[in-house]
């Protein structure tokens, strides 16, 4: 499901939308597992991924998170709204209650005034 490693022009509207200062790399989920598996995370870093599906195959693949913020997943057809910001696909709501499942506190937050949603409170 990711797009972004294979799309250069998202890539490029990513890496020009961060502060100088900070480095971005842009990895598919199989290549970061890789990534993983040779060097630990060590500096604070933020992830931004386009779907929990893949969120779900890096925590399978080894990635350790307590806390998942879900920005926006728009609504489209064949999704399903859980509230104004996020609507998933069944596949991306079966990742959620998987993540929910192994103790990650997984909360919508489109903007940091908003108030937090914990996603379990509104998946079935």
């Amino acid at each position: 499901m990711t797009r972004l490693p294979g799309d250069s022009v998202q890539q490029s509207v990513i890496t020009m939308s961060a502060p100088p200062e900070l480095k971005v790399q842009v990895f598919g989920v199989q290549k970061f597992i890789d990534v993983l598996k040779k060097a630990e995370i060590k500096r604070r870093t933020m992830l931004l991924f386009t779907n929990s599906v893949d969120v779900h195959a890096l925590v399978e693949g080894g990635l350790k998170i307590d806390k998942l913020n879900v920005g926006g997943m728009r609504m489209q057809e064949g999704r399903k709204s859980l509230s104004r910001a996020v609507a998933v696909t069944p596949e991306e709501e079966q990742a959620f209650k998987s993540l929910i499942a192994k103790n990650i506190a997984v909360e919508i937050q489109m903007v940091p005034k908003d108030p937090i949603v914990e996603l379990k409170t509104l998946i079935d």
